[in-house]
């Protein structure tokens, strides 16, 4: 399983339940870039859907619940992100949590 670097720890806080005094929740909509590494994943040969993304990130939901819940996450409407998750797309897409959070390009 991935690892989070330790500059994802700044927008990891944005991502909680817990919004800083005087934050009203804002939205990420760009926080999570689950489209462009699936693309990258796409790009490399590897054949990952969001479905199965989201079934091994919400094994105990119906594939319905699983399918709303990705879409909350991948339009921002989210306002949780748990680091497990990050570690899901990470090792299912090949990418890092660096180009996830928007850090890195690579």
């Amino acid at each position: 399983m991935a690892t989070l670097e330790p500059q994802c720890a700044v927008l990891m806080k944005c991502a909680t339940n817990n919004p800083a005094p005087g934050d009203r929740g804002h939205k990420h909509k760009d926080m999570i870039r689950i489209e462009q590494a699936l693309a990258r994943a796409k790009e490399q040969g590897k054949k990952v859907l969001k479905k199965d993304l989201a079934a091994k990130m919400w094994p105990d939901s119906t594939p319905e619940g699983q399918q709303v819940n990705m879409t909350k996450l991948c339009s921002g409407r989210r306002t949780m992100i748990n680091p497990d998750w990050v570690g899901i797309i990470c090792e299912m897409t090949g990418c890092t949590a660096d180009f996830l959070f928007g850090l890195s390009n690579e």
